[in-house]
């Protein structure tokens, strides 16, 4: 996949943890576009505005716990439209609970992953997703 082409929406309404988000996806090669929202009801406002003939995100990153439209009712959103079904969809949440793990792959999402304690480990998590979700072509 080209550079230009990586285009990651991210959901984050901790304006502290955002910023990180985005200070790590710059370090990352290729660095992804970014558009980050604060919560999932923005998020879907801005893909339902999106043009058919506009690219889909090649990767969303969601936190669950976030006003208005949580990580879940976003993941069940976006897994319900046909356009953004195939996606793939990351959860990147402070919970490390079971039950939040089990309701988010019912729901479709592609990768379940705890928010690291450092900087460091956030921004090679981060390079592991890009890897994984955005190969290069």
């Amino acid at each position: 996949m080209k550079a230009s082409q990586i285009f990651w929406l991210i959901a984050e309404d901790d304006e502290d943890e955002a910023f990180l988000l985005r200070s790590c996806c710059r370090r990352l090669l290729p660095p992804p576009a970014l558009s980050i929202f604060m919560d999932g009801a923005k998020a879907v406002d801005f893909l339902s505005q999106t043009a058919e003939a506009v690219q889909p995100p090649t990767l969303i990153i969601s936190d669950l716990k976030m006003p208005n439209l949580d990580g879940f009712e976003f993941l069940a959103w976006v897994k319900g439209q046909s356009r953004f079904r195939q996606v793939p969809f990351v959860i990147l949440t402070n919970s490390n609970l079971e039950l939040d793990r089990s309701k988010a792959r019912a729901l479709g999402a592609d990768e379940y992953l705890v928010k690291p304690p450092t900087l460091e480990e956030l921004e090679k998590m981060l390079l592991a997703v890009l890897n994984r979700w955005c190969p290069p072509d």
